[in-house]
């Protein structure tokens, strides 16, 4: 069983639930997925990972008790807590004081059990409280006092068998209760609270924190009648309006405080106890961001490979789900890949997967990524040229446009010999000279570019263009001969 200062290595402020014994790497519950059989295989070796116990990981309850205190305190709670505590005050009206007296328990419980059922399922925070009246609201209040009268009977029966019965009977009540209200929170339902059989497997599921667990709330009872009664001895018993809201308050906080407690145990064992949690324990209580297991996608897997040090595996794998198809993941696929032909130093496999990629970029819009890639390429082999005219003068606007000459240059490096048919060899040139005249001062390279296209392309519709520029250039050009 892992210890519970076992964490992620991919998420650190998560637990570890999950360990692999081949790699030593321990996951956490967003990096696995695992199958209908709650089995889960490493996504660098494909072994079958040990499972961490829950319990491991969660803290006991009586490690919770700081947080625990504050918990009726947060907005949520406090909010409901202040509200129910002025609601008494309509006890002292007399037309109406009965019915409040009524209902305010009834409302106190139900809240208690909304909160019992949102710390059960991994809530660290309250839940919003309802003043809600519906008759479903109340059923498991009612089945909570029906609890409460039912033992109180059974006590009251053992009073025939003197005192070692209403001994035993008061320990029986006090052991049995806490675990009875857990079920009924649970399960919801009434009958199922009184079941021997259900009782016994969650106290034996528990184990010694559940009797750590009655100890406390015994405690938190006799706290809340000691707190009401030192408020008692300060406060004027004629002072009914302040007496009333305090003693409604404090009963109120220690009610929501200890069935936060059960609720909590109930979250520590909830794997155990067959319960489906709605949030995974944080170390930290962090909110943690939505994210897909690890290896689950082509390139999470091939990124972990890599990672973990196993270039060798990550190659074949990444070549084998390399696709024509350029979609996102593809072009994570592709970047990782030459990312990876560069680490090993294979250049030519590299230049070869990069001249189709960045073809692709161009047909699919992406040529700020294709220039990146040709930069790349072009830095391996000052020689490397993309095979397509159009997509080449594409990308020649774009580098001018982003005013990354050095790189406007390289692509148009033998451009008319490697593409002498393309109709737009005008346009490419005068770019070309443009940019050596303007920012390399290169003006006799300039101007005999200018020349060779007056020369060959007198028609064109942009001559004037040129002639003008070769007229500025030409000064210049004799200037440094």
């Amino acid at each position: 069983m892992a210890s519970s200062a076992s964490v992620c290595r991919y998420h650190p402020e998560s637990p570890s639930r999950w360990h692999c014994p081949d790699c030593d790497i321990h996951f956490c519950s967003r990096c696995i997925q695992p199958n209908d059989s709650n089995q889960a295989f490493c996504p660098v070796c494909d072994l079958l990972l040990q499972k961490h116990e829950f319990t491991a990981i969660i803290p006991p309850f009586w490690k919770r008790l700081p947080a625990a205190f504050l918990y009726p305190l947060n907005l949520a709670s406090l909010m409901f807590l202040a509200i129910i505590s002025l609601v008494s005050l309509l006890q002292l009206v007399p037309l109406g004081g009965i019915i409040v007296a009524i209902l305010l328990p009834f409302m106190i419980m139900k809240y208690a059990f909304q909160v019992l059922q949102h710390t059960a399922v991994g809530h660290m925070s309250p839940p919003l409280g309802s003043t809600s009246m519906s008759g479903q609201d109340f059923a498991l209040p009612v089945k909570s006092y029906l609890l409460i009268i039912l033992l109180s009977a059974l006590v009251g029966l053992s009073s025939f068998l003197g005192l070692f019965g209403i001994i035993i009977s008061v320990v029986l009540f006090t052991l049995l209760f806490p675990v009875m209200i857990m079920i009924l929170g649970v399960q919801q339902q009434f009958f199922q609270a009184l079941n021997p059989k259900e009782i016994i497997e969650m106290i034996q599921t528990i184990g010694a924190s559940y009797f750590g667990l009655v100890g406390m709330l015994f405690l938190l009872i006799s706290a809340s009648s000691s707190l009401f009664y030192m408020f008692g001895e300060f406060i004027p018993l004629g002072n009914k309006l302040v007496l009333f809201v305090i003693a409604n308050f404090v009963s109120s906080y220690y009610t929501v405080l200890m069935f936060h407690l059960m609720g909590y145990v109930i979250y520590q064992f909830h794997e155990d106890l067959g319960i489906k949690s709605e949030v995974e324990f944080e170390v930290g209580g962090k909110k943690k961001k939505t994210q897909a297991p690890l290896g689950q996608t082509p390139v999470s897997k091939a990124s972990l490979l890599i990672q973990e040090g196993h270039p060798e595996i990550a190659k074949p794998f990444i070549r084998k789900h390399l696709s024509v198809e350029l979609t996102a993941e593809q072009i994570q696929l592709h970047e990782l890949y030459i990312k990876l032909l560069k680490q090993l130093d294979e250049h030519e496999e590299l230049i070869r997967i990069a001249s189709d990629y960045i073809l692709s970029l161009m047909e699919h819009g992406h040529g700020k990524k294709a220039l990146q890639t040709f930069r790349l390429c072009h830095e391996l082999d000052a020689s490397f040229q993309v095979n397509h005219a159009q997509h080449t003068h594409s990308m020649i606007q774009a580098a001018h446009k982003a005013s990354d000459f050095d790189l406007l240059l390289a692509l148009a490096q033998n451009f008319a010999k490697r593409h002498p048919e393309y109709d737009k060899l005008f346009e490419v040139y005068l770019v070309v000279a443009r940019v050596l005249h303007e920012h390399f001062k290169r003006d006799q390279q300039a101007a005999a570019i200018l020349k060779s296209l007056v020369q060959k392309f007198p028609k064109h519709e942009s001559i004037q263009r040129a002639k003008m520029a070769l007229a500025r250039i030409k000064p210049a050009a004799g200037a440094s001969q």
